[in-house]
């Protein structure tokens, strides 16, 4: 549970670099909720293979996704979405097999995208993608909700959900839990209520897109901006040892959700 089952800073806030890393906030959350609502300006698939473990704990306990993202995208997670919305899908995964669905969410191969898209034509991840009305820049909003269905907590900041923002970045997050007080609470809601303005059709600031409007080819659209921020080149960043380049921070909380997820593979073995 969110707020029995993850130690959180005092300061309520996750620095790169620091004791409170923002991979580790996302995965503890991930490993204990039900709901994930994300809106952010870019989108990567490799974050759900770096965060494997948690995200598969998420998927078996109920989790559902809400994706808000911009127009831009690696090309296999475009292949994806346009795969799982048109459910033009041969495969079937097992949500209580954890052991194999955690080994597929942390692959770098084509069974991964295949268990990504189907994860969306069923409605696990459900994806809406923005643009703004005046198309003058990108929508470039870092902001979310985790819940358990009992508590809630929203979050700003810097990070992208990619394995490079994750890893690689100088990157921060502030969390609102709603067992803070009423100023807390209050930020929750407005985060709340801006994600379900959006993501129901009622934002008249920006465009819906189709999958199919997804682009792929960042220097075309926008110029020299940020290569690596826009538009990640997938790496071998997932979850085998030895960690290259990854700080200890994250390796332990990478770890702690192994340990999580190795636990419950073995209850459920010998029930």
């Amino acid at each position: 549970m969110l707020r029995t089952d993850i130690i959180w800073p005092q300061s309520r806030q996750y620095e790169s670099n620091s004791e409170w890393e923002p991979a580790s906030f996302f995965s503890d959350c991930l490993c204990n909720s039900v709901q994930f609502d994300l809106m952010l300006g870019f989108f990567s698939s490799s974050a759900i293979r770096l965060l494997s473990d948690g995200f598969a704990l998420f998927l078996h306990n109920g989790g559902k996704m809400r994706l808000i993202i911009n127009n831009i995208l690696n090309p296999n997670d475009k292949k994806a979405i346009i795969k799982g919305s048109e459910n033009d899908l041969n495969c079937f995964f097992d949500f209580f097999d954890l052991a194999n669905l955690k080994s597929v969410l942390s692959k770098n191969d084509n069974h991964f995208f295949e268990c990504l898209a189907w994860l969306i034509s069923e409605d696990k991840i459900e994806i809406k993608i923005i643009a703004p009305k005046n198309d003058q820049g990108i929508a470039h909003t870092k902001t979310g909700l985790f819940s358990d269905n009992k508590n809630q907590i929203s979050f700003n900041g810097s990070c992208n959900f990619s394995s490079t923002a994750l890893i690689d970045n100088i990157e921060s997050i502030d969390v609102n839990c709603d067992w803070d007080g009423e100023i807390s609470v209050a930020k929750l809601q407005n985060t709340k209520q801006k994600f379900d303005k959006i993501f129901y059709g009622t934002d008249q600031s920006v465009n819906y897109l189709e999958p199919d409007e997804i682009k792929t080819n960042i220097l075309e659209n926008f110029g020299g901006k940020n290569i690596n921020d826009l538009l990640e080149i997938e790496k071998e960043l997932l979850l085998k040892k030895p960690f290259v380049s990854v700080r200890n921070n994250i390796i332990k909380s990478i770890e702690k959700a192994q340990e999580k997820i190795n636990e419950l593979i073995l209850e459920i073995r010998y029930k």
